[in-house]
């Protein structure tokens, strides 16, 4: 589709396009913790065992490891279109820019949680916070490690 010249055109423009998109999706991905954040402060004002709360951190998890991977898979299928059968260091710059794309709204949500633990003591935050500060550790590595393997299989 592209030649190797045309793939790194293609990679500078995609990186500033493809942050700006990232960086939104980073907002949507606290919407989709809501439900465990809900679960966890519902079960931690009525019953303060630890059970409602790793229910509320595991549903925490879940939702924003949905939308982690959904938009992996986006960013995966227009690479895989962009690229076609293209070969050179166009193809592995392209590679590489739509990798750090896919995997960057779960790591800026990372930073900010951790931004958000350092100014306030974490027993000081309400549970269903902590549910939502905590979630991004463990979404983050997984969607990165999730484009690479979708990309290899697919």
């Amino acid at each position: 589709m592209f030649s190797s010249l045309g793939l790194i055109g293609v990679a500078i423009l995609f990186a500033f396009v493809g942050i700006v998109v990232a960086a939104i999706w980073t907002f949507f991905l606290g919407f989709a913790g809501i439900p465990g954040a809900l679960v966890t402060t519902y079960f931690s004002e009525r019953r303060p065992s630890g059970v409602g709360f790793a229910i509320g951190i595991v549903l925490t998890i879940l939702g924003q490891l949905a939308l982690a991977l959904i938009f992996v898979v986006l960013i995966a299928e227009l690479t895989k279109t962009l690229i076609g059968a293209s070969t050179g260091i166009g193809k592995w710059l392209l590679l590489s820019v739509s990798w750090l794309i896919a995997s960057a709204p779960p790591w800026m949500a990372l930073k900010d949680a951790v931004a958000k633990r350092t100014e306030t003591a974490y027993e000081d935050l309400q549970p269903g916070l902590k549910a939502q500060l905590s979630a991004p550790a463990f979404v983050a590595p997984i969607s990165s490690l999730a484009f690479i393997v979708y990309y290899a299989l697919r």
